[in-house]
């Protein structure tokens, strides 16, 4: 019995499908049959039911689906004591939410890069709805998003906080002043996308303060800025994802009467194959981050 006709075992089950099982493996689906096959062949029993496109676990599958579970966390386990020093490799495949690449993420997977030349990060930037549909269906092993993943079988780490502000090219003029609800009447706010939280919560803010602004919602953070500093708009961003503007004076932070809502980075990840590898990354990036967190504009949350 090997370890590989395990793990093959255990993602068709918890996959559903030998095809979805060969891609999360980068193997072929005849090789994942043929570990199945031989590992059935080693048990001297059924494990799946095959009818149609999609298999069933017989009542032995499901029993040996508990025994594989342990037999991968013991293996997961052995090898993290064992090479707790040694260099990460192989590839992780990684969801996160526009925000964090602009503010720390980026930065970080080139410190990541240097220390473990081995390791393939796959990145994959999305909202954090599907970024939460992504890491349930395992097609990626650790999620960056702005809401913690409801899930039994998920862990969910709290990373920081990041205040949001309103701010605007200088030559708006708009800087300077304490500026009310009536001050935004009519203004072009430039937000995140419709489905994300910063939206979500700016829609609730003005709303709540009857004030009838334009929100103007864009899907990429980096644009959200620059159309900002050509004097296209206000910008709702973190104030992380702008510190560089606002040194230079590219951009200035508006005052405002209403208190806007912080946006809240969490990591989750799921217990499986790749557990070790994601909590050495997730180790390494609150590393990183409390090097990079500047007083105010991150705020720590372990």
């Amino acid at each position: 019995m090997r370890f590989s006709q395990i793990h093959s075992f255990y993602m068709v089950a918890k996959l559903g499908t030998y095809q979805a099982a060969a891609e999360r493996l980068n193997a072929s689906q005849p090789t994942i049959s043929a570990r199945i096959l031989a590992l059935e062949d080693r048990l001297q029993t059924k494990l799946f039911n095959r009818s149609g496109y999609r298999v069933a676990l017989t009542p032995q599958g499901r029993a040996f689906l508990d025994y594989a579970e342990r037999m991968l966390e013991l293996q997961r386990a052995a090898l993290h004591d064992l090479q707790c020093h040694e260099e990460l490799s192989g590839t992780i495949r990684i969801g996160v939410v526009d925000p964090m690449i602009s503010i720390w993420l980026a930065d970080f997977l080139m410190t990541l890069e240097r220390s473990h030349p081995r390791l393939g990060i796959e990145l994959i930037v999305r909202a954090s709805p599907l970024l939460q549909e992504d890491l349930l269906s395992q097609t990626i092993d650790a999620a960056f998003t702005l809401a913690p993943i409801l899930h039994a079988d998920a862990t969910n780490i709290d990373f920081c906080d990041c205040p949001m502000a309103l701010v605007a090219a200088p030559a708006l003029a708009l800087h300077g002043r304490r500026l009310g609800p009536g001050d935004l009447a009519g203004m072009n706010l430039l937000t995140s996308e419709k489905v994300t939280r910063p939206y979500e919560s700016l829609r609730r803010l003005m709303k709540q303060h009857n004030v009838s602004a334009k929100l103007n919602p864009i899907s990429a953070l980096n644009s959200v800025i620059l159309l900002t500093r050509k004097g296209l708009g206000i910008g709702h961003v973190p104030l992380a994802a702008v510190e560089d503007e606002l040194a230079r004076g590219d951009l200035v932070v508006l005052d405002i009467t209403m208190a806007l809502p912080e946006l809240r980075f969490t990591m989750s990840y799921l217990d499986g194959p790749q557990k070790a590898q994601v909590e050495t990354i997730s180790a390494a990036s609150m590393e990183f981050l409390k090097a990079r967190a500047p007083a105010g504009n991150i705020n720590l949350l372990f």
